[in-house]
C-alpha cells in the first residue's frame, strides 16, 4: 500500500472498515478500493469518492488534507 494512505488506513482500521465495507458504503467494487489504496499506475480516488470517504471516517471536509495529499485531492 501507497505511504501515503498510512493514516486513511488506520482510520479504516479504527472504524473496522474492511475494502467490503468501504466499496459499499461509496458504490465502487472491491478492487477498485484496492487499486486506489495501494496507487495502482496512478489510479487515485475522485473528488467525489473522497468527500464520500470523509463523511464514512467521520471527518469535516477541512482535515481531507491529513489523508489524501494533494496530488491524490487532484487526481494526479
Amino acid at each position: 500500500m501507497n505511504k501515503s494512505y498510512l493514516k486513511l488506513k488506520g482510520k479504516f482500521k479504527e472504524f473496522g472498515l474492511t475494502h467490503k465495507d468501504i466499496s459499499k458504503q461509496i458504490s465502487k467494487s472491491q478492487s477498485y478500493i484496492a487499486e486506489r489504496m495501494a496507487a495502482k499506475e496512478n489510479k487515485y480516488f475522485n473528488e467525489i469518492d473522497i468527500y464520500n470517504i470523509l463523511s464514512l471516517i467521520e471527518e469535516p471536509y477541512e482535515n481531507m488534507g491529513m489523508y489524501f495529499n494533494k496530488h491524490q485531492r487532484d487526481g494526479r
